[in-house]
């Protein structure tokens, strides 16, 4: 735990006051808050420590940092939010972070390609130019560069 928020410890604990935790141990509390809610008890402060807690606290430790390995944290923090996951271990939370991995790629890929598609290379200069001038819609000038870049180089200039 971090007293100030860095790039590893980027969550705010629940369970340790004005402390900053990375995304495992994050994890780790939502599991464990989700199981105390579902036994109708309260969740101590710095629970890992505690006897009764021990044990299932090192065992999602174990199980959480095995799905790190494979899986974003916002998907995996998604679907115990949103799942009520009380256990990481069981088989069928995989296939279910699965879904959720996908769905968040998807929109990464869909805000990449728009990023990419706002602005295009333009062939003389190497500047960026507006998505209204791509090649389907070049002006005179444009064309007329383009010629120009095409003699020089014996071919035609690619961003």
């Amino acid at each position: 735990m971090a007293q100030n928020r860095s790039e590893s410890s980027r969550y705010p604990s629940v369970y340790s006051p004005q402390k900053w935790v990375t995304s495992a141990q994050y994890i780790i509390e939502l599991v464990c808050e989700n199981k105390a809610k579902h036994k109708k008890v309260d969740l101590p402060i710095h629970c890992g420590k505690q006897a009764n807690w021990a044990t299932f606290d090192r065992t999602q430790t174990r199980a959480g940092h095995k799905l790190l390995k494979d899986f974003d944290e916002k998907a995996i923090i998604k679907t115990i939010k949103e799942k009520n996951v009380r256990n990481l271990l069981p088989k069928w939370i995989r296939p279910v972070i699965v879904k959720e991995q996908q769905i968040i790629d998807a929109k990464q890929k869909l805000k990449d390609f728009q990023n990419k598609d706002k602005s295009i290379c333009s062939p003389k200069s190497g500047t960026i130019v507006s998505q209204r001038r791509t090649a389907k819609f070049k002006s005179s000038m444009d064309k007329l560069l383009d010629f120009d870049l095409e003699n020089e180089n014996g071919e035609k200039e690619v961003c």
